[in-house]
């Protein structure tokens, strides 16, 4: 889709988002709205607003709930593809259930950008599964380890654009998870096939 507008439509768009920013708050208006990333771009142009890291969490949160970015995708890494779903818990922390289907294992890695507005995106490991067939034949993922692993991200202090912000989740963000949290898995299927596990 084109997006047709004038500088005089830009400025005076881009001066009521604002505005709404500070009367409605953030989430609100992106969802009033109903603000897309190119549509965000063509509105602030080269101008990408001075986000707070509180504001960056809703930023994600809504391009997210509106699914601009996928909550259940396949990735690529090392030549090696993985499964995975990613949904937002009750108690608003993002999950990633990351699947092997080579192996039949997955781990679980709990992710929340700017997490209570912190400037940084902890990634925890907590679980291992494995799959295996129940008596009646149907396969399916049961726990074998639970322990926490922590190491933070650190996405960039700026974008020049909604579509950068997007987009860094995508591909930097992932390809930064999966560096940390595949040799986990790995070590993790290790221990488990040579009983070292408890």
């Amino acid at each position: 889709m084109k997006y047709i507008i004038s500088e005089n439509q830009q400025s005076k768009l881009k001066t009521k988002i604002l505005d709404s920013f500070d009367e409605n708050g953030f989430y609100e208006t992106l969802t009033r709205y109903s603000l897309s990333p190119k549509g965000l771009d063509v509105i602030f142009k080269n101008d990408f607003p001075k986000f707070n890291c509180n504001e960056f969490r809703h930023l994600f949160q809504y391009f997210y709930y509106k699914k601009f970015y996928d909550h259940n995708f396949s990735y690529n890494f090392n030549g090696k593809t993985y499964i995975v779903l990613s949904y937002k818990r009750i108690d608003g922390v993002m999950e990633y259930d990351i699947k092997d289907p080579e192996n039949n294992d997955a781990i679980v890695v709990l992710a929340t950008p700017y997490y209570e507005g912190d400037c940084f995106i902890p990634v925890d490991v907590t679980d291992y599964f494995v799959e295996d067939a129940d008596e009646n034949g149907r396969n399916s993922y049961y726990e074998i380890w639970t322990d926490d692993t922590f190491m933070p991200l650190s996405p960039p202090e700026n974008f020049s654009s909604f579509s950068e912000f997007l987009n860094w989740f995508k591909t930097d963000a992932l390809e930064q998870m999966f560096e940390f949290v595949i040799p986990l898995l790995e070590m993790t299927r290790d221990k488990y096939e040579n009983d070292e596990l408890f």
